[in-house]
C-alpha cells in the first residue's frame, strides 16, 4: 500500500506556499508516499527553454519542501520539458512544471518506477505516464484482453463465430474450454491485423511531435512551426477515434 498525492499548483507564489504548508503539515503515518502532478515550478533555471525567468525565491520554495519530506525524482525518460506555452516563433517557451516525486519508502517499494512524459496535443502539459515497477522477469506472452472497441465493429461477430464454431470434441466442459480458448486465439489475430494500424499511427505522429519539437528547441523555423501545427492536430485526431473505440 502506498498514498498518492496528485498536486494541481496555483500560479502565485503566496498560494504555493500554502500549498507547500498543507503538504508538509499532513501527517501521513509511516505509509510510503509519492507525489505526482503539475508544480507550476521549475525547480532550477536548466528546466526551462526562454520566456521569463522564474522567481529564483519560488524554485527555492519548491526545493525546500521537497528535502524537507526527503523526496526525490522518480526516474524520467523522453524530453526534460513537460509543458509549453503554445506562443509562435521566439516567443515560445517549453518548461518543467510537471513532476514526479517518491519519498525513501516508495523507492524501496518500487526501485524500478519510471515516469515518461508523453507528447503534447490537446493540452500544454505533457500527459504523464507512471510505470510504478519494471519487472525484469516478465514470462510467456501477454495476457489476452477483451477490448471494448471491438463490439462496433461490423466484422467482430463474424469473427466470434470463426472461433466458436470450430468443432472440438470432449465432455461438456471441455468443449466449452476448447471453444473459447479457439475465439481467444482468432479474435487476438483479428485485432493485430484491424487495429494494430490506429496505434501504430498514434504511435508514429507521437515520435514525430518529439522529433519536431526537439528541433524548435534548437532553431526555430516558421515551415518546421505550421509542420508541428497540423502533426499535432492529426495526432489528436486519432487519439479521438481510438477513445471512441475503447468508450
Amino acid at each position: 500500500m502506498f498514498l498518492l498525492t496528485v498536486v494541481y499548483a496555483k500560479c502565485t507564489i503566496a498560494e504555493r506556499r500554502l500549498l507547500w504548508d498543507d503538504l508538509s503539515s499532513q501527517n501521513l503515518g509511516s505509509h510510503p508516499c509519492v507525489f505526482v502532478g503539475d508544480f507550476n515550478i521549475i525547480r532550477n533555471d536548466s528546466e526551462m527553454r526562454r520566456g521569463r525567468p522564474r522567481p529564483s525565491m519560488a524554485m527555492e520554495d519548491f526545493n525546500n519542501w521537497i528535502h524537507q519530506r526527503s523526496l526525490m525524482e522518480m526516474a524520467m525518460t523522453e524530453s526534460i520539458f513537460t509543458w509549453c506555452n503554445g506562443q509562435l516563433g521566439h516567443a515560445r517557451s517549453w518548461a518543467r512544471l510537471d513532476h514526479a516525486l517518491m519519498d525513501s519508502s516508495s523507492l524501496a517499494l518500487f526501485p524500478n518506477a519510471s515516469c515518461l512524459y508523453l507528447p503534447c496535443s490537446t493540452s500544454d502539459h505533457a500527459p504523464m505516464f507512471i510505470a510504478p515497477k519494471k519487472d525484469p522477469f516478465v514470462y510467456g506472452p501477454a495476457p489476452f484482453r477483451f477490448q471494448q472497441m471491438w463490439v462496433d465493429h461490423h466484422s467482430f461477430l463474424d469473427y466470434v463465430h470463426v472461433g466458436w464454431d470450430l468443432r472440438v470434441d470432449g465432455s461438456t466442459i471441455q468443449i466449452l474450454t476448447r471453444k473459447l480458448k479457439q475465439t481467444k486465439v482468432v479474435l487476438r489475430e483479428w485485432n493485430k491485423r484491424v487495429f494494430r494500424h490506429t496505434l501504430g499511427r498514434i504511435d508514429a505522429l507521437e515520435k514525430q511531435v518529439e522529433e519536431i519539437k526537439q528541433h524548435l528547441l534548437v532553431n526555430w523555423e516558421g515551415n518546421l512551426e505550421r509542420e508541428s501545427h497540423m502533426v499535432v492536430s492529426n495526432l489528436a485526431s486519432w487519439q479521438r477515434r481510438e477513445k471512441i473505440q475503447l468508450a
